[in-house]
């Protein structure tokens, strides 16, 4: 009875670059949606404000460092899959840059050394 009433909140972060590039990763094996292509993510834990499990979620996924006021609601969704999903998306403010070794990441791309499962830059 208890799960008639679970929703899952999820927050996603679109990342650019100077450039506009959207920073995406692939989902690993054995994850939901596993080799599709998506922005970093993750579930709301409970008591964790949105923007800290945005900035949790891009520390643990891509290792980019942010503080959760630097974010900005740009959209919100519902859906249904097998339960209900709310999904809250972020994006810095204008003018913030998030700190991470992104110059490392292009590199790999760059000399083809970069692996399935890695964070991209499109």
């Amino acid at each position: 009875m208890a799960d008639r009433f679970t929703t899952r909140v999820a927050v996603f972060v679109i990342v650019r670059n100077e450039k506009g590039e959207m920073l995406l990763q692939q989902r690993g094996p054995g994850k939901y949606l596993a080799g599709y292509w998506d922005f970093p993510s993750g579930h709301n834990e409970l008591g964790e404000s949105l923007q800290t499990t945005s900035i949790r979620e891009l520390k643990e996924e891509v290792d980019l460092d942010g503080r959760p006021e630097d974010l900005k609601l740009v959209h919100i969704d519902q859906y249904f899959i097998e339960v209900e999903y709310i999904n809250f998306v972020f994006s810095p403010m204008r003018g913030v840059v998030l700190h991470a070794l992104v110059s490392r990441i292009a590199a790999q791309v760059l000399r083809g050394l970069l692996q399935t499962h890695c964070p991209v830059i499109v």
